[in-house]
């Protein structure tokens, strides 16, 4: 089962294949129509992909998110991004 886990400062990751651990964050940009960056990096190994977004809401993020098929598990930050909907999302993968 997948889980979504706030990001917690100072644990380091003890991942053993691809995937298995995600780290995602969304960062403000102004860069002609996009204004945000998502984020997402692959903790095992290293392998990070972005997306310019116009609007930074759970579905554009779940959207994007569900390309990676089934995780163990994705540490995010607290902001409203990663709320409830994206949740939903990892639980159902």
């Amino acid at each position: 089962m997948s889980h979504l886990q706030q990001k917690e400062e100072g644990n380091i990751s003890e991942t053993s294949t691809l995937f298995e651990r995600v780290s995602m964050d969304a960062v403000y940009i102004k860069a002609g129509r996009w204004k945000y960056q998502l984020v997402a990096r692959d903790d095992f190994s290293g392998w990070p992909e972005t997306v310019a977004l116009t609007r930074l809401t759970e579905n554009s993020v779940s959207e994007w998110f569900c390309r990676y098929g089934t995780l163990k598990e994705v540490t995010v930050d607290v902001g409203v991004e990663f709320g409830k909907e994206l949740q939903e999302e990892v639980k159902r993968a």
